[in-house]
């Protein structure tokens, strides 16, 4: 299996571009797949420059709904005439992220209507096999308190809640994250590698979940595990990110992170980790 990453926060070298994002490229036995599409169409130009040809992959997967790692889906389906994209069926709606301005911004995927027959919408709380080497989960459950990352505090949900005041009021909510799922892919040689997006629900929770699934754990596991504090730019506690990194290495799993990791995060859990924890950038190709 390949896997090139087109969109991460930082580049590899001053070649590739960066945002705030997500997207991979992989290429598997039998399919050529994206997870992700990052914020906006820099997957695209990085693909570009990797000599990865967009238009020929069979299939995509975009991990919940959150604008960093769909934003591009837009430009992907300009690219790509073919492939379905398989989205959970609660992705494409609004989600929103409180700013220190008091302002709930809306930091959701958009479809447009043309594209929309192309999606396929997956069931939440669900696992399910696309075929002998794909799997797709959306029920591994919220981590426990130990492991929860503090991340998560500002985003959420918004329900209507009218008033005689307000007809037309809103309530926002902690978001759930039922719109988040993950993605288990085989090697030709029989190895199981967990792609997730920013594991919302904890990184701890969907290795259990894969492991329960596989019955045993998986061989890599690569994707954002939200060990850091994006609004605010600073790692999740001490504490919590020992709790993580102790945790993660009762697995026998070799572990990729980038994105929402955040690299002070990824220095302190590596001290737990070792070698057993890489630091991926845009630009970057993994062979497994």
């Amino acid at each position: 299996m390949k896997i090139v990453v087109l969109c991460e926060n930082l580049p590899s070298s001053p070649e590739f571009e960066a945002e705030h994002g997500l997207s991979f490229y992989v290429e598997t036995p039998s399919r050529r797949f994206l997870f992700d599409f990052g914020a906006t169409s820099v997957f695209l130009r990085n693909a570009e420059r990797l000599n990865v040809d967009v238009s020929t992959v069979d299939a995509a997967f975009l991990s919940h709904g959150h604008r960093d790692h769909g934003g591009g889906l837009a430009a992907f389906f300009e690219k790509n005439a073919k492939a379905s994209v398989y989205a959970s069926e609660k992705a494409l709606r609004s989600y929103y992220s409180l700013r220190p301005t008091g302002e709930y911004a809306d930091i959701g995927v958009r479809v447009a209507p043309e594209f929309d027959a192309r999606i396929v919408r997956t069931p939440t709380s669900a696992t399910f096999a696309l075929d002998a080497e794909t799997i797709l989960f959306s029920d591994a459950a919220p981590d426990p308190p130990e492991f929860r990352s503090e991340g998560n505090a500002n985003l959420f949900e918004r329900f209507a809640a009218p008033t005689e005041r307000e007809p037309n009021g809103y309530e926002y909510r902690p978001d759930r994250f039922l719109h988040e799922q993950h993605l288990i892919a085989t090697t030709e040689t029989g190895r199981k590698i967990l792609f997730v997006g920013c594991a919302h629900r904890g990184i701890v929770s969907a290795m259990t979940r894969a492991t329960e699934i596989l019955g045993a754990a998986p061989d890599v596991a690569i994707g954002g595990f939200h060990l850091s504090i994006p609004s605010r730019g600073v790692p999740i506690p001490e504490k919590t990110l020992d709790a993580i990194a102790e945790r993660l290495r009762s697995w026998p799993t070799r572990y990729f992170t980038g994105h929402c990791s955040g690299r002070v995060a990824f220095e302190r859990v590596r001290r737990t980790l070792d070698d057993q924890i890489a630091y991926f950038a845009a630009g970057d190709r993994l062979k497994f």
